[in-house]
């Protein structure tokens, strides 16, 4: 398996995925969003997070539109918004949302109260599944269509560290708490 590390605190141009079983290792308490990008050989994504303390703010924001933002939906029109499921933690909540069902119309199908300070969790995503934790909790949509999915043609997932994935800047949407991630492409 080949393993490409990234210090997030001197990367300016994070690295597009494109490679399968690329593992990038977060080092630092900082701030970045990375585009993932599928192709037909990949079908598993997997992000292993650490935590320093207790998070505050947006610590990890994993969804399949890069304008995604946080809270569900994602900033633009239909049909531009039909890919934008979201999974979230803001401070200690977990939220899932579902895909647009309309223009700003999506479901909260899962909020969960974690306790994170100083843990770690570990989150995969396939078509249509997600799986989170130590326990295995999963959701899966294979008939509605409601999460992630990556064979769709535009087939890329963006992952947010300490930040949502549309960028920090103009929704002041960033958090502390992650120090260390792995991401993985199979």
């Amino acid at each position: 398996m080949e393993r490409v590390y990234v210090d997030f605190a001197s990367s300016d141009n994070p690295p597009i995925m494109q490679q399968p079983s690329t593992q990038i290792v977060l080092l630092s308490n900082t701030n970045k969003a990375y585009e993932i990008s599928f192709d037909k050989k990949f079908t598993k994504l997997t992000v292993l997070v650490e935590f320093k303390g207790k998070p505050t703010g947006w610590s990890l924001h994993i969804a399949d539109e890069k304008s995604s933002d946080g809270h569900g939906g994602a900033s633009g029109s239909l049909p531009a918004m039909e890919n934008c499921a979201e999974l979230q933690i803001l401070d200690e909540t977990m939220t899932i949302w579902s895909k647009a069902l309309g223009a700003g119309i999506v479901d909260p199908l899962v909020k969960k109260e974690l306790s994170l300070t100083d843990g770690s969790m570990k989150f995969v995503i396939q078509n249509q599944f997600i799986s989170w934790g130590h326990g295995y909790e999963i959701l899966q949509t294979p008939n509605s269509k409601l999460i992630f999915n990556n064979q769709s043609n535009d087939r890329k997932i963006y992952v947010g560290f300490n930040r949502v994935v549309a960028g920090a800047g103009a929704t002041n949407r960033t958090g502390t708490g992650i120090i260390r991630a792995i991401i993985t492409l199979e």
